[in-house]
């Protein structure tokens, strides 16, 4: 899984190299198992094609103090997420939840 960072510098490279830049886009969450985003009639990605970052995953973190907890940020169906369009819209990095 990429971290945040990494999938943002992902994405700025594909979308140089590319003649379709990236783009921001909503999509809902229709299936966990395995993973499927909807984002409109003619588009459902899959999960081959989702780069998650560790704001819809579940992770461990060490906390200082605490040790090692477990974030449960795994998403949910009809959750509504915000996703980046890369490498022409082949790849989508999910970002995060829409609120």
């Amino acid at each position: 899984m990429y971290d945040f960072v990494e999938a943002v510098k992902q994405a700025a490279l594909e979308a140089v190299e590319s003649k379709d830049p990236m783009r921001f886009c909503f999509g809902r969450v229709s299936k966990v198992d395995p993973l499927e985003i909807w984002i409109d009639q003619k588009l459902t990605v899959p999960e081959s094609a989702l780069i998650l970052t560790g704001m819809v995953i579940k992770h461990s973190v060490e906390v200082e103090g605490q040790g090692k907890i477990t974030l449960d940020n795994s998403l949910k169906v009809g959750e509504q997420v915000i996703l980046i369009r890369v490498d022409g819209g082949q790849k989508y990095i999910v970002l995060d939840r829409a609120r």
